[in-house]
């Protein structure tokens, strides 16, 4: 615990016209917003738990491969990376944590996790990127889950079903679902019969949640 006395110009006093009182992209959280914050966590935390989903965390630092090999380029651009002074390895903060999960998950099958079990995680936490523009934030506060080991499209129903169950139980009732599995992409590319040479283009815009082509 520490006591210390406020900086001068804490409370507006004292800075010059323009200055931020933080980086572009992030904001403090007062007690209340906090508090409020830190319920509706719980809530989804407590749903998820629920439905049978365990939660776990992940490092806010990861290494940029195992981020690479997980987030679309559009992530990829914005993750803010540093070298590692004592090994040089490419490290960044958390971007995401799909990726993470995917690592956690591999590194313990076969030891804490059977190889072939059906496995369900949930998380919460907070991620960084890069702002995309001057009303985007940096800082973001994520929960999840993550249903592995089932190819079945009974386990994308449960994700989504859960997802809708969880958000009304914090009051969310407007819900966007956005689909990312690359099985759909494929699928309508190769009924819209595209030519190959466009396939890869069309795939780096719906990466991207392109909207003007």
């Amino acid at each position: 615990m520490t006591s210390k006395t406020p900086p001068e110009g804490a409370a507006g006093e004292g800075l010059d016209a323009g200055h931020r009182l933080t980086p572009r992209g992030t904001r403090d959280l007062g007690p209340r917003a906090f508090a409020d914050r830190r319920s509706r966590v719980e809530e989804l935390l407590a749903a998820f738990g629920g439905h049978g989903y365990l939660p776990v965390a992940t490092p806010a630092i990861e290494y940029q491969e195992v981020l690479e090999r997980g987030l679309p380029a559009s992530l990829r651009q914005r993750t803010v990376r540093f070298i590692e002074p004592e090994t040089g390895d490419v490290v960044a903060l958390r971007a995401d944590v799909t990726p993470q999960i995917a690592r956690m998950v591999a590194a313990r099958l076969g030891g804490e996790l059977p190889p072939a079990a059906v496995v369900r995680l949930s998380y919460a936490a907070d991620l960084v990127r890069r702002p995309d523009g001057r009303r985007e934030r940096a800082e973001h506060h994520q929960c999840g889950v993550e249903l592995i080991g089932d190819p079945s499209p009974y386990a994308d129903a449960e994700v989504i079903a859960l997802g809708a169950r969880a958000l009304a139980r914090v009051g969310v009732s407007r819900v966007r679902v956005d689909l990312c599995h690359t099985g759909l992409a494929r699928g309508v590319l190769a009924e819209a019969r595209v030519p190959p040479d466009q396939v890869d283009t069309l795939r780096e815009l719906l990466a991207r949640k392109d909207e003007g082509r």
